[in-house]
């Protein structure tokens, strides 16, 4: 009997360990996909939320709900979310896929770098969230860059709503934002918009001239237009 009842400890405690073994591997595959990656060049590397360790991203790669997606100094990468917007990293910068918003909008942390969002045919536009501020986009075309001491959010198309601890603003397209550290949320003109986009349209991407800039958006002013499009084409 003793020895019966010892045996039966034993297998609990081996169940129990191999539980606490697996508990990483099951949490990851539970974790739902949130975006794809379609293109990665130079030093990219992904970390999922149950590990410590960088790993080398490859194209096709499925992108989940708590995955940290980080580019080198020669690094670029972009993403396709499953609702339809993309995202395109710029050299040294972090993104992180948060859990999808009661909406139904992707949401993402950026700590830092440069990063290109087009959302304009999305089902549902992504949430962005910085240490700064966070933004909510509406059908929107922007470039976000985020430093130790701010984040600049510069809108191409469509609108945002920027938000931090001391208010609300909004901006619309041909406009940005800058919150820095305990500031509160400035709003300027953009006036070179075409130099927003430069960083980024040097690398593949599946746009052209006409999904960036259109001909009949009343919502891009025609000095916006026509200065994207010359960027683009002079490309």
């Amino acid at each position: 009997m003793g020895k019966a009842k010892g045996l039966f400890y034993l297998h609990f405690l081996v169940q129990a360990l191999v539980s606490v073994a697996l508990m990483p591997l099951i949490a990851q595959a539970q974790a739902p996909v949130v975006a794809h990656v379609y293109v990665a060049e130079g030093g990219v590397e992904v970390r999922s939320v149950q590990s410590s360790e960088w790993k080398p991203i490859q194209v096709n790669a499925p992108l989940a709900v708590g995955d940290t997606v980080r580019t080198g100094e020669d690094g670029s990468a972009a993403f396709r979310f499953i609702d339809g917007a993309l995202v395109r990293m710029g050299r040294l910068s972090a993104l992180t896929f948060n859990t999808v918003a009661a909406t139904g909008a992707p949401s993402v942390t950026q700590s830092r770098g440069r990063t290109f969002f087009f959302s304009r045919e999305a089902r549902k536009e992504p949430l962005i969230k910085t240490p700064q501020l966070n933004a909510a986009i509406y059908g929107t075309e922007l470039v976000v860059e985020v430093s130790d001491t701010s984040t600049t959010v510069e809108v191409l198309h469509g609108s945002i709503r920027a938000s931090n601890a001391s208010g609300d603003v909004s901006a619309a397209a041909g406009e940005s934002v800058t919150a820095r550290n305990g500031k509160p949320i400035e709003k300027s003109i953009l006036v070179k918009p075409a130099d927003a986009v430069q960083w980024m349209i040097r690398f593949p991407f599946i746009l052209t001239a006409e999904d960036l800039a259109p001909r009949d958006d009343v919502t891009c002013p025609s000095q916006c237009t026509a200065t994207i499009r010359a960027a683009l084409n002079a490309t």
